[in-house]
């Protein structure tokens, strides 16, 4: 059963995947069974072909051929059934961790719809060490609703979020253009938490640990399991981050626009 708010608007959930990634996808897909029990959005997956719908936890599968990750994602969204004006995106390595808050998560979406917003990030916005410590001391508690600075770097990146469907069509159209270019909304504390379990086609070192602690099976297959040096290189980076944070990607933006503004001129 979908959900339709009192606005009139149609909500459905699509998980972003292709055939390369069908192992990590039907292992991740568990958790949707486990922790999403009272889950009141329709289903859909994509992928490169068809395949049963039992093979991926009753989702409703959805294919386009293999073109790159932007041209695939169009297609498969321009085949979803037309009654739904709105898509909450995942991507196929997200492992919700524990039961979502259908209740809040519901309410969230509603108050985004009724606010027009194209796209509404349900993951709070990463920020160094003292950039987040001034932020609680001039703001206090932080407001359950916020939009976010257009500066900030990756402020759109492919969380889980949800996007009216033409706008999230418009943005995959973009040829050459970031996807992140453009106004949004972010909340607080998510009613859904989940874990990236795949870095650059390996499986995180802690993915193993996160499987288990949701009692479902890990299956690495031929895909490598990323060594305990990764632990090392995750913890490093996330001392670089509390420290410098975005800056290093502002610079190369500005350098980058800059760059650019010379050369039409």
């Amino acid at each position: 059963m979908n959900v339709m708010p009192q606005h009139g608007h149609n909500i459905c959930l699509f998980i972003s995947s292709s055939d390369n990634t069908l192992d990590i996808l039907r292992q991740v897909i568990r958790s949707f069974d486990l922790c999403w029990t009272d889950c009141p959005f329709e289903k859909f997956v994509g992928l490169n072909s068809i395949v049963d719908e039992s093979l991926v936890s009753g989702f409703h599968p959805v294919s386009a051929p293999v073109s790159g990750w932007r041209m695939e994602v169009l297609e498969q969204i321009l085949q979803l059934p037309a009654q739904f004006d709105h898509i909450l995106l995942f991507l196929d390595d997200f492992l919700i961790l524990s039961p979502v808050d259908t209740e809040r998560l519901q309410k969230l979406l509603d108050k985004a719809l009724r606010c027009e917003i194209e796209y509404f990030r349900l993951i709070p916005i990463r920020r160094a060490a003292i950039p987040r410590i001034a932020r609680r001391t001039l703001r206090g508690s932080s407001q359950e609703m916020e939009p976010v600075e257009v500066q900030s770097p990756y402020y759109s990146s492919l969380q889980v979020a949800l996007w009216k469907r033409s706008h999230l069509i418009d943005m995959l159209k973009l040829d050459g253009k970031h996807i992140w270019d453009f106004e949004y909304q972010e909340i607080g504390n998510p009613p859904i938490k989940y874990i990236h379990v795949v870095e650059k086609g390996k499986w995180q070192p802690y993915s193993r640990k996160f499987f288990r602690k949701l009692n479902l099976p890990f299956d690495p297959g031929d895909r490598i399991v990323s060594g305990r040096q990764a632990y090392l290189v995750l913890w490093l980076n996330s001392i670089k981050f509390e420290i410098v944070g975005y800056s290093a990607m502002r610079l190369k933006r500005y350098f980058r626009q800059k760059w650019a503004g010379t050369r039409s001129e």
